[in-house]
C-alpha cells in the first residue's frame, strides 16, 4: 500500500500506465481504522490521482492496480463479484473478500525513493533587534 501525497503523485503517474489500468484505493480517516475501498479504471490515471488527492479529507492509500487492456470490463466485473460489500457509487466496505482479492490479485505500487536533499546552509540564529536593520 502506498500513501497518496501531492509530493509522490507525480512520481507514481510516472511509473503506472495513464489508461488500461483498475486501481484500489482506500479512503482512510486518521484513527487507523480500515477505510472504505474504490475499484475504477481511471480514464485518465495522473488526472485521477490528482483528484483523489485534491479532494479527499482522509488519507489515501493505493492498495493496487490490475494493468489490462480491458480495465473497464474487469471494473465492471469485480463491481458485479463484490456488490454484497458496496457502499455507494465506486466505494466498497473493506470486506475480507475484497481485501484478500486485492492481496493475491493485483500489484503494488512502487515509486522510486526520493532524491536525497542537500543540507540546508547555516543560519545565523542570533536576534536581530527591528531597529537596528538597514532600510
Amino acid at each position: 500500500m502506498l500513501v497518496l501525497t501531492y509530493q509522490n503523485a507525480k512520481m507514481l503517474t510516472d511509473t503506472l500506465p495513464s489508461t488500461n489500468v483498475v486501481t484500489f484505493v482506500e479512503s482512510r480517516a486518521l484513527n487507523d481504522l480500515p477505510g472504505y475501498v474504490q475499484i475504477t479504471a481511471p480514464r485518465n490515471f495522473p488526472w485521477y490521482v490528482n483528484q483523489l488527492v485534491d479532494n479527499n479529507p482522509f488519507l489515501v492509500l493505493l492498495l493496487g492496480y490490475i494493468e489490462a487492456p480491458e480495465a473497464e470490463t474487469i471494473e465492471r466485473e469485480l463491481r458485479i463479484k463484490f456488490a454484497g460489500a458496496h457502499h455507494r457509487g465506486t466505494w466498497f466496505r473493506p470486506a475480507l473478500e475484497l481485501l484478500g482479492f486485492i492481496r493475491d490479485n493485483t500489484k503494488r505500487p512502487t515509486i522510486p525513493p526520493m532524491p536525497a536533499l542537500s543540507p540546508a546552509p547555516a543560519i545565523d540564529n542570533a536576534l536581530v533587534d527591528i531597529d537596528d536593520v538597514a532600510t
